[in-house]
């Protein structure tokens, strides 16, 4: 989302997130799933 103070990621950069912090920050399977609906989403 874009915000006053920054421009919004792209879709890319906001899975790269999620993969890269999946256990450390969020639930794996949880990754896993919205990742798996992302093209529904979209």
């Amino acid at each position: 989302m874009v915000r006053p103070y920054k421009p919004a990621w792209p879709v890319e950069r906001a899975v790269e997130f999620l993969r890269e912090y999946t256990s450390k920050h969020f639930n794996q399977r949880l990754v896993v799933l919205i990742i798996e609906q992302l093209p529904a989403v979209l």
